[in-house]
């Protein structure tokens, strides 16, 4: 598990992309709140901007998130600003997609 840096981008939402690759499982953190999403890169013209994709069973996926979290960077704060990390696959593998036809749990 590790963090993504975030990179800057031009697009006019102020949305910023991140260093890694489209599709890529991850936890997001941010004002307090755990969550997993699939990162969505842009691919212009017809997604110009990043985008987080949430999985149909994010209810059941965040207490694993937090955990997984917590074990891997201890004392993290999930206040603030935005951070992004990978996913652990022990995590990642229960997530439901509605994009791959992966409907409730």
């Amino acid at each position: 598990m590790n963090r993504i840096s975030l990179r800057d981008s031009d697009n006019p939402l102020g949305l910023s992309a991140l260093d890694t690759d489209d599709k890529t499982i991850v936890i997001v953190v941010e004002h307090g709140l755990v969550e997993v999403g699939r990162y969505h890169a842009p691919a212009p013209p017809e997604r110009p901007h990043p985008a987080f994709e949430r999985p149909s069973n994010a209810d059941t996926l965040r207490d694993g998130a937090y955990r997984a979290l917590m074990s891997h960077f201890p004392g993290v704060s999930i206040s603030g600003a935005l951070q992004v990390y990978t996913c652990p696959a022990a995590v990642a593998d229960k997530a439901r997609w509605q994009s791959d036809g992966g409907g409730d749990a």
